[in-house]
């Protein structure tokens, strides 16, 4: 587990522009911006480059949620920028880019949770599935649709996609392009839980308040170990699993979690 080696850094809060950032305590809250369909432009990804580096130096954030303004999650890219995602010589920064800000995304020491309504296709799918959970309402739509358009996902869907759904469901998906329902994706292990429209920001505050008050070292080694550790072989992975527990052992965490089980009471964590 990677110590943080860089000076402290607090989030920054932005009530306007193409990336929303609030911050509440331990939560922070990132909403993509760019009504109605919210599309990640160059903008958007600039301000999520620069508050995940703050986030990841900003001790005082226990958890992140991502979502959409207004009625969609995210669309995707966004269309009118596809030519300044290639270079004249061919290559693909934007796109190399867009891929690397989602596994910076990804390797958060804090839980990330996707909080869905509406539209999430393509790169916004992407985005989601780069998020450790997700919570969807019942108007949400769920796709990768860039089949239609002769291309693939580009911000690493495929990969994402068939390590959470059976192989034969994820390539279902990218080789039709049809969007499927909140509700099949809970059936396919793709979203956590469905939630009706009035009910899905309670139930995301609910559960970013319960990982809030965990205890940090301990929540940030068992994301390293799963994100991590699923890209390693299992005996890599479980020396990985080892080198967690050790750093996490001893924890003026670790030492409360004790004491509170054995005085049977609530613990107190940092």
């Amino acid at each position: 587990m990677g110590n943080n080696v860089y000076p402290s850094m607090t989030v920054t809060e932005l009530d306007e522009g193409a990336l929303l950032v609030a911050k509440t305590e331990r939560v922070v809250t990132l909403t993509m911006n760019n009504l109605p369909m919210n599309p990640m432009g160059a903008a958007t990804v600039a301000g999520l480059e620069q508050v995940i580096e703050e986030i990841r130096r900003d001790e005082s954030v226990r958890v992140v949620v991502v979502t959409g303004a207004g009625a969609h999650f995210c669309a995707g890219a966004n269309i009118k920028e596809f030519k300044e995602l290639r270079d004249e010589e061919g290559e693909m920064p934007g796109l190399r880019r867009r891929m690397d800000l989602l596994t910076s995304l990804e390797r958060l020491p804090v839980p990330v949770i996707a909080r869905m309504r509406g539209n999430a296709l393509g790169g916004g799918l992407e985005t989601a599935l780069a998020c450790h959970i997700r919570l969807a309402d019942t108007t949400a739509q769920l796709g990768l649709p860039e089949v239609k358009l002769g291309t693939m996902p580009a911000w690493g869907g495929p990969q994402r996609l068939a390590r959470i759904v059976p192989r034969d469901r994820a390539l279902l998906m990218m080789l039709t392009g049809d969007p499927i329902s909140a509700h099949e994706a809970a059936e396919l292990g793709l979203v956590t839980s469905v939630h009706n429209p009035a009910d899905l920001d309670g139930a995301v505050d609910e559960l970013a308040g319960r990982l809030a008050a965990q205890p940090r070292l301990a929540v940030a080694a068992m994301l390293e170990s799963v994100v991590r550790g699923s890209e390693l072989s299992l005996d890599h992975a479980l020396d990985l699993d080892m080198r967690n527990v050790a750093g996490v052992r001893g924890s003026p965490d670790n030492l409360e979690g004790v004491r509170a089980f054995r005085d049977k009471r609530p613990p107190n964590f940092a």
